[in-house]
């Protein structure tokens, strides 16, 4: 949950990173919204002897940043009259901004009569860029004249201010730069401070929200909306999220040495309510831990309570709606009963709440085909029952929605070793389960899962006696965090190397198009080795809230600890199954529908024989038609599950199977070779075509497929016509 939580922050702040800045002396202190960017020129202390400037030192960056970019922008623009409009502001307002200190400010939404205003403010510190700035910005205001919301354009010492909506009173006195005391600031606003003193101290990125704000804002506009129901429905919103227990967020990103640290702090005093509660958690035990073997390369280890989980959403839908609830509680009740078995107590009960996912090269190799997630059961045995009476159900659904008898995939079983494997038997990947010593081992391969059962059966060395992962979980500094992450980056880049210098050659498009790409995107291997270290991270809670810290050699470096393209390649095979198995069903589907359409052109051929031997009257059945030289296998739809007798039979008794099991309706009986050419004279039985169609042999010895609700109506039309 906490992981969760963190990624949407990350989330939300991703696509402002670029345009954002500290300079939060110059904002107002009721920012519900703040990012900030120290800019490219001035990173921060530690920037200069720190590995991110070392990595980029020795790649071609900068060219991609000054050179190439503008040139990729310049050629759009010669291809196309509006970018051409577009390219040049874009260049002139985001380089300034990528250079130096700047930020972004939101304020709480204010009523310009029943519609919100926002309250949105853009700051650019741009020293000598100044000049060049403001007048691009002053020409873009001159061009969109007549926009809904007021927007104004200011500089003062080279900061340049854009503000949307009323806020040039909110900017009079701090574009002057007025002493903290004489102007309240974001920057001396203690509920800020207090926030932005959990995380990096001396921060290059910075993004900070004002829940409580937002929270008081959101009650504002509601109460004055028209709306009765909105007006009840948003507190049962508010209080079942537990929004009214978050006070603040802050995230920074920043120097530590050498490396990279990033924090993040959820200011969420206790008591908390909602799905706030089940963020809390418990330090991650030893015994946890002890599961992942020493040599293991990445790991990720949390809390996480999943039949809580699923109870306490439960009781918020319940807060929203009593009726959806019992809905709710119905389906639960539903699914137990086919299930045969509690699905809240036995299946979901039986996890426990401590969860670790690791990759070993000893047990499955690198990369992600050789992860493992482990589980230590509360009930073991219920577990084996409940998981295993789960896996009949899949099976069963499966088996109906295959159509073909020829194709089989199910949950299948096997010992190994004294270890009972489950296992679902398909190609490319074989997701597999198993339990041992209160263990759950799930993987997408038997051989990971086996591995890992044996390494804890065998008491190996655990990744507590690894002297890089207890030294990178100290500097992070919780040891009793709830969660914690670690990537062994030296051992992995140098196994990804290959494949992301591939794809860092992607640039290389431009040189196709007229603009010269860099050469070196990513570092070469000696520069780079020298320049990383583990990464990890860790997530814990107090009565203050929650907090978050992570730690790596340089921004992007975690990326190296994944292969692009062997990822992908391991991570697609299910969801290539997924489209494959369709895809060879309906192509086997459309064979087949040939297939019948020639038995339906073999059988007119032969009434057309037998026409010309007896007087121009078609066969009176089918089975008439073996002495034309017809096989038995003619009358046999592939659609269909019929199948040929394996005895011997006379060519009598051939004739009678023929007759009472063809998948074929025969229509010439008393009919002559002149029928009309549109008059169905056999068609499949519409049981073998199911709702996907039949194949029609028509009076001139042509065959059609057609959709079965027309054949009906074809035949039918025949049946009353002739």
């Amino acid at each position: 949950m906490r992981t969760f939580l963190f990624s949407c922050i990350a989330l939300l702040i991703l696509p402002s990173i670029v345009e954002a800045q500290p300079l939060a002396d110059r904002l107002p202190g009721d920012a519900v919204i703040y990012v900030g960017w120290r800019g490219a020129d001035s990173m921060g202390p530690g920037y200069q002897t720190s590995h991110l400037k070392a990595v980029l030192d020795a790649s071609d960056f900068a060219q991609v940043i000054h050179e190439f970019l503008p040139q990729v922008m310049a050629r759009l623009g010669k291809e196309d009259p509006d970018a051409a409009r577009v390219m040049p502001i874009i260049s002139a307002v985001a380089q300034p901004m990528w250079k130096h200190p700047s930020a972004l400010y939101m304020g709480a939404f204010e009523m310009n009569g029943r519609e919100p205003a926002p309250r949105l403010a853009v700051l650019c510190d741009a020293g000598v860029d100044a000049p060049q700035l403001l007048a691009t910005l002053k020409k873009l205001l001159v061009q969109n004249e007549g926009l809904p919301i007021p927007i104004e354009v200011r500089e003062s010492k080279g900061l340049i201010v854009v503000t949307f909506g009323k806020m040039s009173s909110a900017f009079d006195a701090l574009t002057g730069g007025l002493p903290a005391g004489e102007t309240q600031t974001l920057a001396n606003e203690k509920g800020f401070k207090d926030a932005m003193a959990q995380g990096v101290k001396e921060p290059s990125i910075v993004f900070y929200a004002n829940v409580e704000g937002m929270v008081a804002t959101a009650n504002k506009l509601v109460n004055q909306l028209h709306d009765d129901q909105g007006k009840a429905l948003w507190p049962k919103i508010r209080d079942g999220l537990g929004l009214t227990g978050l006070k603040r967020i802050a995230v920074a990103g920043g120097f530590d040495g050498k490396d990279w640290m990033e924090s993040a702090f959820v200011a969420a005093p206790v008591p908390r309510a909602g799905l706030l509660k089940m963020v809390d958690g418990a330090p991650l035990s030893a015994d946890l831990l002890k599961l992942v073997p020493k040599t293991s390369t990445e790991l990720t280890a949390g809390r996480f309570n999943l039949a809580g989980f699923v109870a306490q959403i439960r009781e918020e839908i319940g807060q929203f709606d009593p009726g959806m609830r019992d809905q709710v509680d119905g389906a639960i009740q539903q699914i137990s009963r086919i299930l045969g078995m509690d699905v809240q107590k036995d299946l979901l009960g039986s996890f426990g709440e401590e969860w670790v996912a690791y990759s070993d090269p000893a047990i499955g190799g690198f990369g992600f085909a050789g992860a493992v997630l482990v589980n230590h059961l509360t009930d073991p045995a219920k577990a084996e029952q409940s998981f295993s009476r789960l896996e009949q159900f899949i099976n069963q659904i499966i088996a109906a929605n295959l159509h073909d008898p020829k194709v089989s995939v199910a949950f299948q079983k096997r010992m190994e070793g004294g270890l009972t494997l489950h296992y679902l038997a398909i190609p490319l990947v074989t997701p597999t389960w198993a339990i041992q010593d209160g263990n759950l081992y799930f993987a997408l391969y038997p051989q990971t899962v086996s591995g890992a059962a044996a390494f804890v059966a065998g008491k190996g060395p655990s990744i507590l006696e690894n002297a890089d992962f207890v030294a990178t979980r100290k500097r992070l500094g919780n040891e009793s965090a709830d969660s914690v992450q670690y990537t062994d980056l030296v051992r992995l880049a140098p196994v990804n190397y290959g494949s992301w210098v591939a794809i860092s050659r992607l640039i290389g498009f431009g040189d196709l198009f007229g603009v010269p790409s860099p050469l070196i995107v990513l570092p070469p291997m000696a520069p780079l080795m020298a320049n990383l270290s583990s990464a990890g991270s860790m997530s814990w809670s107090d009565d203050a809230g929650f907090h978050a810290r992570s730690i790596c050699p340089f921004p992007g470096s975690t990326v190296l600890s994944t292969d692009p393209i062997s990822s992908y390649m391991s991570a697609s095979p299910a969801f290539m199954l997924s489209v494959l198995l369709p895809s060879l069903s309906k192509a086997r589907e459309t064979a087949n529908r040939v297939k019948s359409g020639s038995n339906l052109r073999q059988i007119g051929m032969g009434c057309m024989l037998h026409a010309n031997e007896n007087k121009g009257n078609y066969p009176p059945d089918l089975g008439s038609l073996l002495k034309q030289d017809l096989t038995p296998a003619v009358f046999i739809s592939p659609r269909g599950n019929q199948a040929l007798p394996a005895q011997n039979l006379t060519p009598e008794q051939w004739a009678q199977w023929v007759n009472e099991h063809s998948d074929y309706v025969y229509l010439g009986k008393g009919k002559t070779n002149n029928i009309p050419a549109d008059q169905p004279l056999a068609y499949e039985k519409l049981e073998v075509g199911g709702n996907q169609g039949v194949n029609i042999l028509f009076g001139d010895g042509h065959v059609e497929f057609t959709q079965t609700q027309q054949a009906q109506e074809i035949i039918a039309k025949s049946a009353s016509k002739f």
